[in-house]
């Protein structure tokens, strides 16, 4: 008796969990979860600490590889007081924030010469992450293009 009682217990724990794990994976209890603002997703891409990088793969080939490199851009200072300050401050740390730089690198390579091309670009924000500069290269030999603008400028270069 207490061997079918043990089966049946084990049985409907596993159904149990078989269920739960179905619905987790499946979207059935996606009640708790609550979507990411884009202003935090934004801010913490540009202040990250270290680099990152995506490879690129379709159905299992590989395409290239997508690299983005965030910074801070620190305001200098101006008077010497700012510059013992600055002294004193430790590694890593920003006195005044002057804004951010998103530098990206893609290298996409394909079985000929003709289809492999890498991107270059750069970003740059003021403090309220408004841009001020971007600008994009793009080579593919024998060929190399760029693009950029300026705030204040109404030509794109």
């Amino acid at each position: 008796m207490t061997g079918r009682i043990a089966f049946v217990a084990i049985t409907l724990f596993w159904v149990v969990m078989n269920v739960l794990l179905f619905r987790g994976e499946m979207g059935g209890g996606r009640e708790t979860v609550s979507e990411v603002p884009l202003d935090t997703v934004w801010q913490k891409i540009l202040s990250a600490a270290d680099n990152s990088t995506l490879e690129l793969r379709h159905h299992g080939a590989h395409l290239g590889t997508i690299r983005w490199i965030p910074s801070i851009i620190e305001a200098t200072a101006a008077t010497n007081q700012d510059r013992v300050v600055n002294e004193l401050a430790g590694d890593g740390m920003v006195n005044s924030l002057a804004g951010y730089r998103l530098d990206l690198e893609a290298a996409i390579s394909g079985d000929e010469p003709s289809t492999r091309f890498k991107l270059r670009g750069q970003l740059d924000l003021n403090s309220n992450r408004e841009w001020r500069e971007w600008s994009l290269r793009l080579d593919r030999r024998p060929q190399a293009w760029t693009v950029g603008m300026k705030t204040g400028e109404t030509m794109v270069h």
